[in-house]
């Protein structure tokens, strides 16, 4: 009896903060989408991350509260297929943050540490290698 009282409560838990997490995160989706100034490469980022947490925090409120409540831990190939691609939703998100920061570290590197005319020649030198 205690077991399944503790089910309940933890299943409850999972399932606002789910819907908690899944309000914050389309608010952010939406704001992201209207605001002008966010139309750049940041804002685009943002975007994906809310939505990949918001595929995440949809995994807790459709998936995991209900295998709590009624205790569906037998179904271990559905949980571990569902597992997986909110990992995958995870790791493309910090890939993608990733990437792009380090653009932007380097791209401000290269700005304030080389003049114009070096830019142009490593370009056009990068563009010859490849071509040749």
């Amino acid at each position: 009896m205690r077991e399944n009282v503790e089910n309940i409560i933890a299943a409850v838990c999972c399932a606002i903060l789910g819907i908690v997490g899944l309000f914050i995160n389309g608010s952010c989706v939406l704001l992201t989408i209207n605001i002008k100034s966010l139309n750049t490469s940041f804002g685009f980022l943002t975007l994906y991350h809310s939505l990949s947490n918001g595929v995440l925090i949809s995994s807790y409120v459709l998936w995991v509260a209900p295998c709590i409540l009624f205790d569906l831990s037998t179904l271990f190939g559905l949980n571990r297929s569902i597992g997986q691609i909110t990992i995958i939703a995870q790791a493309a998100s910090y890939f993608s943050m990733f990437l792009l920061s380090t653009n932007r570290m380097l791209l401000f590197a290269l700005i304030y540490c080389l003049d114009i005319s070096t830019l142009i020649k490593l370009r056009l030198v990068s563009l010859s290698s490849f071509a040749g």
